[in-house]
């Protein structure tokens, strides 16, 4: 479509990264949490949130 002139821009990349494997840390883990809050069922109609309350 040149007469429209949009133009698209993709960019490609391959990344690798130098971590050690630790056998107490699972492979796929994030970053594991200090703190564990749990959601509820009431909260998410209410519009709560709870992970934001619990930190202020």
């Amino acid at each position: 479509m040149p007469n429209t002139q949009i133009r698209l821009k993709f960019s490609i990349i391959d990344l690798d990264q130098d971590v050690r494997v630790l056998p107490i840390i699972p492979r796929g883990r994030g970053v594991i949490p200090d703190y564990t809050v749990k959601e509820t069922k009431e909260s998410f109609p209410r519009n709560h949130d709870t992970v934001l309350n619990f930190t202020l």
